[in-house]
């Protein structure tokens, strides 16, 4: 089931701001038409994921064209070589973000860049797991709710932190 396809294919998909889509208008389905579209890759490129050939992708504009899903909605995905595109199959639970490395942002997305590549997603802390009284020095703190974000570059391993809050 895994992906015979080149390291260089996947790295420019890991590069690619979007990349095609195809959204059948009955999930799940081998005999429904597609409305071809844009995706946003929202998972991780790794070796688990391409030896499973499962993504998560988020359609752009899709415009109501189907009735099971939404623009932004994160759609678990398979890449299909023949027609050179990511084919949804259904929308992606939360335990399939979780093992497919799909961040969970409070606000926009926010992935870090390093080596000119979009740095892979190491994991997220939540506030709920965090110190939530703030030292006596400080003049600000987090406040509701706050999640950071861990990344490392593929190429130099630097890793990075993004935090978010209400």
């Amino acid at each position: 089931m895994g992906l015979d396809l080149p390291a260089s294919f996947w790295d420019g998909i890991a590069r690619a701001w979007t990349v095609p889509l195809l959204v059948p208008t009955i999930p799940k389905s081998s005999h429904a038409s597609f409305v071809e579209v844009k995706g946003r890759l929202a998972s991780s490129i790794n070796v688990r994921a391409i030896e499973q050939n499962r993504f998560v992708i988020k359609p752009i504009g899709l415009n109501n064209r189907v009735d099971w899903c939404r623009d932004f909605e994160p759609l678990l995905c398979v890449y299909d070589e023949k027609r050179q595109a990511f084919r949804a199959n259904s929308v992606a639970s939360d335990e399939q973000k979780a093992a497919l490395r799909v961040p969970a942002f409070i606000q926009d997305e926010e992935i870090p860049v390093c080596c000119e590549k979009p740095m892979y997603f190491v994991g997220q802390i939540d506030d709920n797991r965090i110190c939530a009284e703030p030292p006596p020095e400080f003049k600000y703190w987090w406040h509701d709710a706050a999640s950071f974000y861990v990344f490392t570059c593929s190429v130099c391993m630097e890793c990075k932190a993004v935090g978010q809050q209400f």
